[in-house]
């Protein structure tokens, strides 16, 4: 393996560092702009839970129940699928 010299290593550490201090900067801005979505959309979900109070009971009892039945059939499936199971 051929030596380097210390100059070329520290330019390229320099380089590395610089690389990831703009991904960092790119990321923080992303970050932010996401921020503001979801902050934007919680307060509308928010208002909107405030001037439908039963619609939205009805909503998340829906949901409640569609995740409590899917969880439920996904129970018994495994019990189907395991070999030991199915032989009682």
């Amino acid at each position: 393996m051929p030596k380097r010299c210390a100059a070329s290593t520290s330019a390229d550490g320099a380089q590395v560092q610089e690389r990831a201090e703009a991904t960092l900067r790119d990321l923080r801005a992303r970050l932010g702009a996401l921020e503001e979505q979801v902050t934007a959309r919680a307060r509308d979900i928010d208002s909107y839970v405030r001037g439908n109070p039963w619609q939205a009971v009805a909503v998340t009892g829906g949901v409640a129940l569609l995740l409590g039945s899917s969880s439920a059939a996904g129970d018994g499936r495994a019990r189907i699928a395991c070999g030991e199971c199915a032989r009682r």
